[in-house]
Order: C-alpha cells, then structure tokens, then sequence
C-alpha cells in the first residue's frame, strides 16, 4: 500500500510539472514585450522548407515557410500553436489539449497590440488539469501521455446546454470502447459505458 501511495504522488507531480511548464510557455506569450518569429535561427536549420528543432528539454518546435510554431513535448498532449504575419510579429496564439482548445486565446494586430482575448475554458468550471487528476485517481487512465485508442472533446449539449466532457477508450483487443461522460461544470460521471464501435 505505501508503495502504491508513492507511486501515485510521483504521478500526480510529474503532472503538476507539465502543467507548469505549459503555463511557463503561456506566459510567455502574454509578456509586455513584442513576440517574434526567430526568422535567423529558422533559414539556419530549415531543412525540405520545413525547420524542427528540438530543445533539451524535449520540446518539440515546428516552423513551416509561413510561419506557424506547433510547440509541444514528445507524447505530450498539450500543444501551444502560434501563428505570425508576414512580418514576424505573433499573430495569435492558443493551447490545445488533445485537440481540444483550451486556457486563452490570444489575437494581435500587425504592431504586436492584443486585440481579441477568449477564454476557451467559459463554460467548463471543471478544468483540464481537475479531468486528468480525476481520470487518474478515479479510473486510473494517465492522460498526460498521448496513446493510441484514447479520444476526448468537450461539447456544451445543445438542448440541456450542460457543458461535458467524453473520454473514449479504445478496450485493447477488442472492437469495444468505453465511453465516460463527465458534467463540465462539476466533473460529476454522467454515464460510463462500453459499446461496440463510436462513430468519427
């Protein structure tokens, strides 16, 4: 049992490091200072038109001739995506988890002035970070590490116009998945179930 406690804090603290490191880069974005394509460092090591750089620490940087970044960590789910004018001044920027946006998106003119700012996470009281720590204790499904088989979006019902969460589990071996719905809001299990295939 103790080791089993270890283990599980040891979990729950590498996931609490990621998440850190992905606000780290979040504010980054949002600092006073005019964000920039570092459009030296990309004719230096682009190679097919297409620059990858990877840095000590994982992370994973992708440019292509137009200028995007797809900023992320090797089989990590969170991703942070941004997009630059002509000029090389940030054009917008946004976090994505699974595919799924999420945090703040953020929206500059051509002088590097914010001009739009959406709050992704409206209605979603429970969180990204409450979902993986939930998935994680509850169900004992890591989703902190992208694997095959695992799906997720978040949708608000158009009827109930009740925020949720559906995680699809791909049941190894099978045609099966299992399918957990939780509320939004509260993170509260709406159903979970298992079926023979989902639709795409």
């Amino acid at each position: 049992m103790m080791r089993l406690t270890i283990l599980i804090l040891a979990m729950v603290t590498s996931h609490l490091a990621k998440a850190e490191y992905i606000n780290k880069l979040d504010t980054a974005n949002r600092g006073n200072s005019i964000k920039k394509f570092n459009i030296d460092s990309f004719k230096k090591n682009k190679q097919l038109k297409i620059h990858t750089h990877s840095l000590a620490d994982g992370t994973k940087i992708y440019a292509d001739t137009e200028y995007y970044e797809n900023l992320s960590k090797s089989r990590s789910p969170y991703r942070i995506f941004n997009e630059y004018y002509s000029n090389l001044v940030l054009k917008s920027t946004e976090k994505t988890f699974y595919d799924i946006r999420y945090g703040k998106y953020y929206e500059y003119d051509e002088n590097g002035k914010l001009i739009k700012e959406i709050d992704e996470d409206l209605p979603y009281k429970f969180t990204i970070e409450d979902l993986v720590h939930k998935m994680l204790m509850d169900f004992k499904i890591d989703l902190r590490i992208v694997k095959s088989g695992v799906r997720i979006r978040r949708y608000v019902h158009r009827d109930t116009k009740l925020p949720k969460y559906e995680i699809n589990q791909h049941l190894s071996g099978t045609s099966k998945y299992r399918i957990i719905t939780l509320d939004g809001k509260t993170g509260k299990v709406l159903s979970d179930h298992i079926v023979e295939s989902v639709d795409d």
